[in-house]
């Protein structure tokens, strides 16, 4: 429950400090009095959106703070313990300041946190009931809202937006898809088109830069054999060959080398040397057999060369890259090819999405049937309590597997009957305005007993009622308040006088500054005011006995 409200500086008030019991808390007052002040600055507390047209005249910023009692409420309890916010002191206070360069701050518990966490908190500690709730009656989308919460559908309508989306994501995806494939298919025949003319080439790995280098060889045979000859005769072929010298000083040093170390090291390098020569003579006859040149052979090769190097010029790369781009064209079509495959595989999944949702939507709808029919009886028993015997009102589902909608097949209306006789019609269409107010109350009051919300604001929702009419209304509000907190800003006293606490807007004027303060009633001036609201130029002792005979002294 809230037990404590303090505003600064907010609109006409400069300091407020209200606090609040259990039960049912009535604020009465003159028109213009600031009244609904109060309801604001909860309502900012909240996390309404930020307005810097409620920092009073004069002052840089506002602030609100809002104390609730939460001993009881484990889902709040719940709430403020996973987002770190919880205390020891079965307490939760919000505090809200408006600066007038339009900067915003919100805290829980001393913590900053952000306006949709204030929201989303504040959301399920108050629901606030307006005199305007008569005007959003009218909007035929908000009668489905009115159904599902009245039924506790949230968690079934969550179900069948999540299908909604998963399906309409899906349906997406393929339609994506589909297009994609569609442009693909030119594709495709142009890559096995190129991937035909790699084929034909068959190109070998590591192909081009040996057929390089063998052309290379071929092309040079002559001169490599001269060379290879003239090396191979200055090795070994004739007396004065650089093999037959290195001998020649093998045998001059060799018996000379146990008589010096340096001469032994000297005849192991020639040694050596002689070795490599012998194995350099070896490959150079090797090399003057592979170097024969061979037309036919060297004809093949720059005939291979040019179809690497017309191909190449085609998809304007380097040779030897034509084996990646081949890889690469290759993978391209080979993921266009699997896109089938993803198309139907994804067309399943998108009628299984379309399966899922529409089972989810026949169940809620379902679900909406069962609460439609308790609405409507609810409803019309309130009616009658308010002195609408013959009005009929019947929550009608226009059920439309056809047009699919995030929140079900359902269009929801409050269909109504004033007069004996008459056929349903839409609610627009058929009430006047005292009527809407009293079938807007009898929903509000329907939608409160139902709701598991600790606190319940009404905002002069008994605008256009009175007499006996505002009695049961008043007495509706007590018995709500027996599970809620209830508050309520009234002008009935019939209203008024059901209240636990009763609460006065008054305003003042001093150093030509307006300001509001708000008191809490004692017994003698609430017969006082009670007595006021009943009316009359004078409080006479017929209006005093009148007021201390509602209040039940």
């Amino acid at each position: 429950m809230l037990t404590h409200l303090s505003l600064s500086d907010f609109t006409i008030a400069d300091k407020l400090q209200m606090d609040f019991t259990a039960g049912m808390t009535a604020i009465t007052g003159e028109t213009g009095a600031g009244k609904s002040l109060v309801l604001d600055a909860l309502n900012m507390v909240l996390g309404a959106r930020s307005d810097q047209q409620v920092i009073r005249h004069g002052s840089d910023k506002t602030s609100i703070t809002a104390s609730f009692d939460i001993d009881n409420l484990h889902t709040i309890k719940a709430w403020l313990e996973d987002h770190d916010l919880a205390t020891d002191d079965h307490e939760c206070i919000l505090h809200r300041s408006i600066a007038k360069d339009g900067r915003s701050k919100a805290s829980c518990n001393g913590t900053p946190i952000t306006l949709a966490k204030m929201r989303e908190l504040g959301s399920q500690l108050v629901d606030m009931h307006s005199q305007h709730a008569h005007h959003k009656l009218l909007q035929r989308n908000h009668h489905e809202s009115l159904l599902d919460g009245f039924a506790h559908l949230e968690k079934s309508v969550s179900h069948v937006k999540t299908a909604f989306e998963n399906w309409h994501d899906k349906q997406h995806r393929l339609d994506s898809l589909s297009m994609q494939l569609n442009d693909a298919e030119n594709r495709k025949e142009y890559l096995n088109f190129q991937l035909e003319e790699f084929n034909q080439l068959d190109i070998q790995p590591n192909e081009y830069p040996e057929l390089e280098k063998r052309h290379a060889q071929l092309a040079n045979a002559g001169e490599l054999q001269s060379s290879c000859h003239q090396a191979l005769q200055l090795c070994r072929m004739n007396d004065e060959s650089i093999e037959r010298q290195l001998q020649h000083c093998q045998q001059l040093l060799t018996p000379l080398a146990c008589h010096d170390e340096r001469i032994a090291s000297i005849t192991q390098l020639l040694e050596a040397a002689n070795i490599n020569i012998s194995e350099a003579c070896s490959e150079l006859r090797q090399g003057l057999d592979s170097f024969h040149a061979s037309p036919h052979e060297l004809n093949d090769i720059e005939s291979r060369l040019s179809q690497f190097n017309d191909l190449a010029r085609k998809h304007r790369c380097k040779p030897e890259e034509l084996p990646t781009l081949q890889e690469q064209l290759a993978l391209e079509l080979d993921n266009l090819q699997q896109g089938d495959d993803r198309l139907i595989a994804l067309e399943h999944e998108v009628q299984q999405a379309r399966m899922h949702y529409h089972k989810a939507a026949i169940e809620l709808s379902n679900l909406r049937e069962l609460g439609a029919r308790k609405l409507s009886k609810k409803i019309k028993g309130q009616l009658s309590l308010l002195g609408m015997n013959e009005c009929k009102l019947s929550v009608a589902l226009n059920h439309n597997p056809e047009t699919p909608r995030v929140t079900g097949y359902d269009a929801v209306e409050f269909m109504v009957s004033t007069n004996p006789g008459q056929p349903l019609q839409p609610l627009k269409k058929i009430a006047s305005g005292g009527e809407l107010s009293r079938i807007s109350l009898a929903i509000q009051v329907v939608i409160a007993e139902t709701t598991a919300m600790p606190i319940l604001v009404f905002d002069e929702v008994d605008v256009g009622i009175g007499g006996a009419t505002a009695e049961v209304v008043g007495k509706l509000m007590k018995t709500l308040a027996q599970k809620s907190q209830i508050i309520s800003v009234t002008h009935q006293p019939q209203v008024a006088s059901q209240a636990d606490q009763h609460l006065k807007a008054q305003k003042s004027q001093a150093r030509q500054k307006t300001t509001t303060k708000l008191a809490c009633l004692t017994q003698n001036d609430r017969i006082h005011e009670i007595a006021r609201m009943l009316g009359g130029m004078e409080i006479t002792d017929t209006t005093l006995n009148h007021a201390k005979e509602m209040i039940g002294i």
